[in-house]
């Protein structure tokens, strides 16, 4: 067999193989298996976003370095990133995004399932924050349910919590709405503000709501988010006070959301007191 020929079949036979499995409005997402069994997730901005797309690489690679230190298992682990930053690898996650999970459960199931699943994601969240941290897209699609646990995902708006304070105050027309839309705390749009730890406290708010219900909590259309957001909270707050749960559950959900006149939670911890109360309650 001629050289080439041999050098051909060495490549082949150790070649990786990829397989697309998922994508969005921050690029695609890919499963890479090694010959040896290997398995890992690359993220590739479109190319249409051309430098945003690397730099939105970028801001993920290092969100995920740091988070790293000295890291938390509810967080997926970075494993490499391309050159100028044309892809980030993370580990591959065998599971399914809460969304999935919590909209294939009957009533009783969702409601006995929610609470121990929800103290995972507020602790992963309570971690990121304590890194000085803003997740920016907490939503039921970026929190995979796995058999060791939950993983939050999709680090592609988050930065420190400082350096949001610090664009605001040096240069206010450089804050855009990053994140997903309807998860985004009405306040913030109003005082146009950038997103901070609060926001995240809202979208857990939201999440749990829809953990609760196995549906989306807020649905917007195509219609401008400032003509939508009033009806929309005011229907929320109907099905929240609806819903067939322990009264502290709903004083739960308004604390977190800190629309409807209830004081907000300033953070994770006194969410997870909260828990511990209506669980001590309970037994």
């Amino acid at each position: 067999m001629p050289f080439t020929s041999i050098a051909r079949v060495i490549r082949e036979t150790f070649r990786s193989t990829r397989q697309r499995i998922g994508g969005g409005g921050n690029g695609e997402v890919y499963r890479r298996r090694t010959p040896l069994g290997r398995q890992t997730a690359i993220k590739e901005p479109h190319a249409y976003q051309g430098p945003d797309g690397r730099r939105s690489i970028e801001n993920e690679t290092v969100t995920l370095r740091d988070l790293a230190r000295p890291g938390h298992p509810g967080i997926e682990e970075y494993r490499g990133h391309g050159k100028e930053y044309s892809y980030l690898e993370v580990e591959f996650i065998e599971g399914v995004t809460l969304r999935e999970y919590f909209s294939r459960l009957i009533p009783a199931a969702r409601l006995a399932q929610a609470l121990p699943v929800f103290r995972e994601v507020v602790s992963t969240v309570a971690y990121i924050h304590d890194r000085g941290y803003v997740h920016n897209d907490l939503n039921w699609n970026n929190v995979l349910k796995t058999k060791a646990g939950i993983k939050i995902i999709d680090f592609a708006f988050s930065r420190p919590e400082a350096i949001w304070l610090e664009i605001e105050n040096s240069d206010p027309e450089k804050l855009k709405i990053t994140g997903t839309l309807s998860y985004i705390s009405p306040l913030r749009i109003h005082d146009k503000r950038p997103p901070l730890r609060e926001d995240d406290i809202f979208a857990l708010g939201l999440m749990l709501v829809e953990m609760l219900t196995g549906k989306k909590a807020i649905k917007l259309d195509s219609q401008p988010y400032a003509e939508q957001i009033m009806p929309l909270h005011n229907d929320l707050r109907r099905r929240i006070l609806a819903l067939d749960v322990p009264e502290p559950i709903i004083d739960l959900i308004f604390r977190m959301l800190g629309l409807f006149g209830d004081v907000q939670y300033r953070n994770c911890y006194e969410i997870l007191a909260a828990l511990d109360e209506i669980e001590g309650s309970e037994s």
